[in-house]
């Protein structure tokens, strides 16, 4: 079955980008977009989880969400994580750490993000996931990646 593709809303390449601006980016354009709204709203939450850990972060975000999909499902996103700073996690926060990245139908259901995380320091790894962002479901056409710099709350 033909899955329609819409334009990417960036072209090639990264952009770093601000949580503030995430309205600006993805909801803006759509004009009162509940669908997106609601995505907005919701990664913003598991945003809020994931700050209780601790950890430093760099979020990619891709999926037909940044593309000009009036009404996407979900919100595709992989974490570049220091595997050192999750091992160093305490009992609490690593049972935190697996319900926000291991149980990925529960986060899909409750917080509407397809997760995935990586090692930041696994170059084979993020080249995949550029492979894998950087172009469309087709592997045909190129088109960029949004970027935001989460950094440990202390």
């Amino acid at each position: 079955m033909y899955k329609r593709e819409y334009e990417p809303l960036l072209g090639n390449g990264f952009k770093e980008i601000a949580l503030w601006q995430l309205d600006v980016i993805f909801l803006e354009p759509f004009g009162e977009n509940e669908q997106r709204k609601q995505l907005i709203n919701r990664l913003n939450a598991y945003l809020s989880e994931f700050s209780y850990l601790g950890l430093n972060a760099e979020l990619w975000i891709d999926g037909s969400f940044s593309t000009l999909k009036p009404e996407p499902e979900d919100i595709d996103v992989v974490f570049l994580l220091d595997e050192s700073e999750i091992n160093s996690l305490n009992d609490r926060k690593l049972k935190l750490f697996e319900e926000l990245f291991l149980n990925r139908e529960i986060v899909k259901a409750r917080y509407s993000v397809d997760v995935y995380f990586i090692d930041r320091n696994d170059e084979i790894e993020k080249q995949k996931w550029i492979t894998t962002y950087g172009f469309d479901t087709r592997k045909i056409n190129s088109k960029g990646i949004y970027k935001i710099q989460l950094p440990k709350d202390v």
